[in-house]
Order: C-alpha cells, then structure tokens, then sequence
C-alpha cells in the first residue's frame, strides 16, 4: 500500500479517536480528529452546526475538512479519526479511498452502549435518542456494510483494548 497516511472510520464508540490519537503518538505522526476540526474551523461544536444546518450542513463542512485534511497529509504523514457518518458521502468515501490507507474499527452495539453510557450530549445523531440501543442498531444496520466497502482493513476491536488494536495496525503496516 502506498499510502502515507491513515484514516480510522467505524461508528462512534468504536474507539476511533482513542486508537488514533495512541497510533500517532507510536509512529511520532500528526493525529487529527475530522470532528475537532471541523469544530476549529466553523467556529461551533458539531451538534450547534447540526442545530443550525442539519445533518446535510454538517456533511458540506466534514467534506471540506476532508479535503483540507488530505492535502495536509501530502506532505506530512497523519492519523485522522473520521465521524461515523463520513461514509454516507460517496465523495468522501472515493477520497479516503484513494489518498489514505483506510481502517475500519467495528464494534457491536452492546460494547458501544457500554462506552457511550452518559456520553451521548455532544453526539447529535444519538443526543435526542429515546432508545440508545435501538438508534445504535439502525445505524449499524444501515452503515456496516458502507464501513467494510471504503475500507482497506477491518478491525474488530470488541475484545480489543486500544493498545491491542494499535498493535492490529501496525501489523498491517
């Protein structure tokens, strides 16, 4: 594989941010989280940009933080914990594919309902959730098959702690 750079995507609680930030911290590369910034460069928290632009307003912002990510890892290897939504912009998706080495964390919903207790707020897609578990099943069942086609690898990391799961990584490497 050619590619510098990686980019961890997976549904939220997968431990994306987590494993990134230990990966880069291994490697002495660049860690970004997309969501943190798109935060900086907005100027608002994701779920003010849902509030105010919907989820479509959100997607516009994540693909052009995409785009400025990607340039930034022409030059400069990096780690980027995608959202869990990335996959649902084919535009995205072909760009992932193509400028990064692409790592799926999966993750069933019990472990994510056990990572997620009491930190749902800051998450818009779950925030507003009656039913946490239910809300988690559906967006598995619409997205799992979405991670497994733009990703290169995937990673089941249930039984993984994060160090386990950057080792899976690097072995890849």
């Amino acid at each position: 594989m050619s590619h510098r750079s990686i980019a961890l995507i997976g549904p939220t609680g997968a431990g994306k941010s987590t494993v990134g930030s230990a990966l880069a911290d291994t490697l002495k590369w660049r860690f970004i989280d997309l969501d943190t910034y798109i935060e900086a460069r907005v100027g608002a928290s994701v779920s003010q940009i849902f509030a105010e632009s919907g989820e479509g307003g959100f997607r516009v912002a994540e693909k052009s933080a995409l785009g400025v990510v990607t340039e930034m890892a022409t030059s400069t290897p990096l780690i980027c914990a995608t959202g869990g939504g990335i996959v649902t912009t084919e535009s995205c998706v072909a760009q992932l594919r193509s400028h990064w080495l692409v790592i799926a964390l999966e993750v069933d919903v019990d472990t994510q309902m056990q990572r997620l207790l009491g930190q749902t707020s800051g998450r818009p897609l779950l925030a507003s959730a009656d039913d946490l578990a239910t809300r988690l099943s559906n967006l598995a069942e619409a997205r799992s098959k979405l991670y497994r086609r733009a990703a290169h690898h995937v990673i089941q990391v249930d039984k993984l702690t994060p160090q386990q799961v950057v080792e899976t990584i690097l072995a890849i490497l």
